[in-house]
């Protein structure tokens, strides 16, 4: 069984880097999915060195396309 987890966020500079961290251990693979950070968010999430990290730039996805995308 392969486990992705998904890291929608925004603005999370201060959050981020720990929160995929946390995970690291217990997944195959992470999706960041960055919704127009204006901060250091994507600074933070691009610092992480692991192969199982996958940057998304998802500025300008409606949240009704984001929701259908983590649902199903």
């Amino acid at each position: 069984m392969k486990i992705t987890a998904h890291c929608l966020v925004k603005n999370e500079e201060n959050f981020i880097w720990f929160a995929i961290n946390s995970i690291l251990p217990f997944v195959d693979e992470i999706f960041a999915w960055d919704n127009g950070s204006t901060d250091m968010t994507v600074k933070m999430i691009k610092s992480v060195k692991s192969l199982k990290l996958k940057f998304k730039d998802a500025a300008g996805i409606k949240p009704g396309l984001s929701r259908k995308k983590t649902s199903g």
